[in-house]
């Protein structure tokens, strides 16, 4: 993933956010708090836009939210309006298969691979 620090990912994330429109993405990842990590690199490297994250990512990767920024309206129904339009998503990958792998390194670690699909737009350079 973009959080191993085996690999250097910060050249074709520039690039890719360097276009002048916004360019869509779709990462997989084995677990749920591995996408967490991913999005975490991808907010601080500034490649996609806190404010396109849905309030609970931004809570769970220690972000602050931009609900909590005075210069947003405190309305409940618009902030709801809001979180249903964002332009980025976690969930599980529909499309992952059903196989379940024990790790190499750790023998009660089962995983399925690209369990967890992420998706969004990179912040324009």
């Amino acid at each position: 993933g973009l959080s191993c620090t085996d690999y250097d990912w910060s050249k074709a994330l520039s690039a890719a956010s360097s276009y002048e429109s916004s360019t869509p993405f779709l990462i997989t990842t084995n677990t749920e708090m591995e996408g967490f990590a991913d999005i975490k690199c991808l907010v601080d490297g500034g490649y996609v836009d806190p404010m396109e994250l849905p309030t609970y990512i931004l809570e769970t990767v220690d972000v602050e939210s931009p609900s909590n920024n005075s210069r947003y309206n405190d309305d409940v129904e618009e902030e709801e309006d809001d979180e249903q339009n964002k332009k980025f998503f976690l969930c599980e990958n529909p499309y992952a298969g059903l196989r379940v792998r024990q790790s190499g390194t750790m023998a009660n670690d089962l995983y399925v691979k690209s369990r967890w699909v992420m998706g969004g737009l990179f912040q324009c350079g």
